[in-house]
């Protein structure tokens, strides 16, 4: 299962951008899972089952990852195949891939036109590439 966490200011573009992907993703019937962040992260914390899919979107703020170190969340972001910056955080891309990178977690900044036209097919494509066709 690849765990993809998209992130943008407060993680309600993010939600519906991780919505369209996994609505793509379900007609070419792999198995997607959208959820928060934190939900994710407590669930796996109380040892709760995740459900076996293909792919597994979680969604929330940039402020998450800027925070994790303090808030203790960094082996919960090492679980991430990758972090995912939306282009309207931006501005604290490279904040996130300093503090990604510390921890050899890959991040990578959403396309800008891709993420405006909310295109989960060209996403799902994104993804898929970066990951070598591992949702192939």
């Amino acid at each position: 299962m690849l765990k993809i966490f998209v992130n943008c200011a407060g993680g309600g573009t993010s939600s519906l951008f991780c919505s369209k992907i996994e609505k793509y993703a379900n007609c070419l019937g792999k198995k997607t899972q959208t959820c928060f962040v934190l939900d994710y992260i407590n669930d796996t914390r109380k040892s709760k089952p995740v459900e076996k899919t293909d792919l597994l979107l979680a969604y929330g703020g940039t402020q998450f990852i800027l925070s994790a170190e303090k808030a203790g969340y960094i082996e919960d972001l090492k679980k991430f195949d990758l972090v995912w910056v939306c282009p309207q955080t931006r501005f604290f891309y490279k904040q996130a891939q300093q503090i990604c990178e510390g921890y050899s977690i890959p991040c990578e900044l959403v396309e800008m036109n891709m993420f405006g036209k909310m295109d989960g097919q060209k996403a799902f494509g994104y993804l898929n590439s970066y990951f070598g066709g591992a949702l192939s």
